[in-house]
């Protein structure tokens, strides 16, 4: 869970309210995607440990890689082995491969499989189950980072273990762009896996949707490179389909587009319940009827520690607009007129300069419970009092945590111009994206986490009336019942399909992992 706030104006906003630096940080740490947070990766989770490989065997593998293999109590290791979410930090991989190539990938699967131990793969290890975690062998493609770019053809080559921060770095150079996620510190291969939603998807689609080809290490140890002619039902599969489900993958190819040279961007901000509610009310017609030149982020969140819930609740839209800047404060006055923003800020920035105004670093690592939905009308009055009620209704727990709910202006455009089979990523029709979250400092009592687990849950029932049963692989819900539907729609039994061909003996298999039969 990823609480969007550029870091220049974290401080900003510091500055504006007289929180504290600690304050501050404690509570904007992070809600939403990267659109793309990394998807959920083969493993078992919660598995304490205790693999049936013998010494001499690990001893083996560690000698067999190009790369090198964590054990406990090894240095590194306990940076290696946690996870964002640190719900999932007490699980102890029996082993970290940290690979070099495709052929480290390949090794490690083979031996897990031969060794009977678990698996689980990491790239960023933003999954919001813990699903990138095991207590067996973590093969960790995060070392995958090389960047590769043709200009001539507008192509990038990217290792799965790229970061958002590692495209927004190299492309300026090029004036080309990727449609990628916003946290910066999330991989290329969870964010592209699920979809891959970002400021920029109503121009140019999802991440998925510009991917060319990649290359996977399948359950049997072939390196496969998949593409709309060779393996196609695979590279169907996997733009969408979510990550781990069918191998782990070690490089991907996309088409890139050219950056527009300036694009209009805005924060706004506005404190305290009355005024979230009536911005959120105005919002409406905006968030569903946007032009595809606009994309946005509207999030409340309140802190709980402090006090008066009511008056600590803050509520933000930071937008991107692909035009001029008085069109955007045109489409934004309306908000303006039913609550005067706390803090106001418009600018006309580069399109780099706008990618580093939008970006999120990720923050610290806490504990975190949400769901998401997504949505298609606009949320009526009941809805929204619902929400800020909620929201101000925080129970007071320890410093560091905070409540949150979040619209993305990230889908219609370019996302929904693709039929809903093209791809594995089945979410075509839809309006905006909801998020809903909680955070609480990690190692925090299981009773901190209850309350906080169900208030979540509350907060998301309440709005079920008003929202489809569709959900965002990225934002993988352990919680959910029928995630089968909510993820992959229409398209869940064809990806059945696919993980019998190429995975039959499920050897990718976590809590929410395609399986090989209906």
């Amino acid at each position: 869970m990823i609480h969007w706030l550029p870091q220049h104006l974290r401080r900003r906003r510091a500055r504006a309210t007289g929180l504290s630096r600690r304050q501050f940080l404690s509570h904007s740490a992070r809600l939403g995607v990267a659109a793309g947070l990394a998807a959920p990766i083969a493993g078992l989770v919660g598995c304490g440990g205790g693999s049936s490989a013998s010494a001499k065997a690990w001893d083996a593998l560690a000698a067999s890689l190009s790369g090198t293999l964590l054990r406990p109590g090894s240095r590194g290791y306990n940076a290696a082995r946690l996870p964002t979410n640190l719900r999932y930090a007490s699980v102890h991989p029996d082993g970290i491969a940290q690979c070099l190539n495709a052929e480290d990938v390949r090794t490690s699967i083979l031996w897990a499989r031969q060794h009977g131990v678990p698996l689980a793969a990491r790239g960023g290890g933003h999954s919001y189950g813990g699903f990138s975690t095991t207590g067996g062998l973590q093969i960790d493609v995060s070392p995958l980072r090389s960047l590769s770019v043709d200009p001539d053809n507008g192509v990038l080559q990217a290792g799965s273990g790229a970061r958002n921060m590692d495209v927004a770095a190299t492309l300026p150079a090029y004036d080309l762009v990727l449609p990628g996620g916003v946290c910066t510190t999330v991989c290329l291969s969870g964010l592209t896996l699920g979809g891959g939603l970002g400021y920029n998807a109503r121009q140019l689609g999802t991440t998925s949707d510009r991917l060319l080809s990649t290359e996977i290490v399948t359950a049997d140890g072939e390196i496969l490179t998949c593409d709309a002619q060779h393996d196609a039902d695979l590279f169907w599969a996997v733009r969408g389909g979510g990550g781990g489900n069918f191998g782990i993958h070690t490089s991907f190819t996309y088409q890139l587009s050219a950056a527009p040279p300036r694009v209009a961007v805005a924060y706004l901000e506005w404190h305290g319940a009355a005024a979230a509610a009536a911005v959120l009310e105005a919002y409406q017609p905006l968030l569903v009827h946007a032009p595809h030149a606009y994309s946005g982020l509207f999030s409340s969140f309140v802190l709980g520690d402090d006090d008066d819930p009511d008056e600590s609740l803050v509520a933000y839209l930071l937008t991107q607009y692909r035009g001029p800047l008085d069109e955007l404060r045109d489409l934004l006055a309306p908000l303006q007129a039913v609550a005067p923003p706390a803090v106001e800020d418009f600018q006309t920035l580069s399109f780099w300069e706008a990618q580093a105004y939008l970006s999120e670093s990720g923050g610290m690592p806490d504990a975190t419970a949400d769901h998401s939905n997504f949505a298609v009308d606009p949320l009526p009055s009941a809805a929204i009092e619902t929400i800020v009620d909620t929201l101000a209704h925080l129970p007071k727990g320890p410093t560091g945590t905070y409540g949150v709910c979040a619209l993305f202006s990230w889908v219609g455009g370019a996302v929904n111009r693709v039929p809903a089979d093209a791809t594995a990523f089945v979410h075509r029709d839809a309006a905006y994206l909801i998020e809903m979250g909680a955070a609480w400092p990690g190692g925090a009592d299981a009773a901190v986490e209850r309350t906080y687990v169900d208030w979540v849950d509350a907060l998301w029932s309440s709005v079920q009336p008003y929202v489809t049963a569709a959900a965002y692989q990225n934002f993988i819900d352990p919680a959910l019942t029928d995630w089968q539907q909510a993820y992959y729609g229409a398209n869940f039994e064809r990806l059945v399909q696919v993980k019998a061909a190429y995975d039959p003996d499920d050897l990718f298999h976590f809590a929410q992992s395609i399986p090989t039969h209906l």
